[in-house]
C-alpha cells in the first residue's frame, strides 16, 4: 500500500489523531443528579405511601380478628347458658350469620383501602414519570444545542 494519504499515515503513527477534532457534547452533571434525586424522592414517597396502606390494612385485620374472637367467646357463653338444644342451635345459627355479614363488611372495607391506596400510588408514579420524561427531553435538547 504505497499510496496511503498523509492522514492515514498520521493515524497509523498516532491512533488518537483521528479523535483530535471530534467534539463531545457537554453534559450537565448537576441536571442529571437533580433528575436522579427527584426519581429517588418519588420512589421514597411511593414506598412511604405503600407502607402506610399496609399498616392501615394490617390494623383493620387486627381489629377484625379481635372482634371475631370476642364474638366467638360471647357466642360460646350464650350457647352454654341456653337451656335447650333448639336454643343452642338458634344462637349458633345467628352467630354464624352475623359472622358472615361482619366478614363481608371487613372484606369490602379492606378492598376499598387497597383500591384507594393503589389509585394514589399509580397517580403519584404517573405524575413522577411524566415529569421525569419531560426533564429528560429538556436535558437532551440542551445537550444537543450545546454540541
Amino acid at each position: 500500500m504505497g499510496n496511503q494519504s498523509n492522514s492515514d499515515k498520521k493515524t497509523h503513527s498516532n491512533p488518537f489523531e483521528f479523535f483530535k477534532d471530534m467534539k463531545m457534547p457537554s453534559i450537565d452533571y448537576e441536571a442529571l443528579l437533580k433528575i436522579q434525586r427527584q426519581n429517588l424522592e418519588a420512589l421514597a414517597n411511593t414506598q412511604k405511601s405503600a407502607m402506610e396502606a399496609i399498616k392501615t390494612i394490617a390494623g383493620l385485620h387486627q381489629e377484625y380478628t379481635k372482634n371475631v374472637v370476642d364474638q366467638a367467646n360471647q357466642t360460646l357463653k350464650q350457647v352454654m347458658s341456653a337451656k335447650t338444644l333448639e336454643e343452642q342451635i338458634k344462637i349458633h345459627g345467628e352467630a354464624v350469620k352475623a359472622g358472615l355479614q361482619d366478614w363481608m363488611k371487613h372484606t369490602q372495607h379492606v378492598g376499598k383501602h387497597w383500591t384507594e391506596s393503589s389509585k394514589g400510588l399509580h397517580e403519584d408514579m404517573g405524575a413522577s414519570i411524566k415529569k421525569n420524561v419531560k426533564q429528560a427531553q429538556e436535558f437532551y435538547e440542551k445537550a444537543k444545542k450545546a454540541h
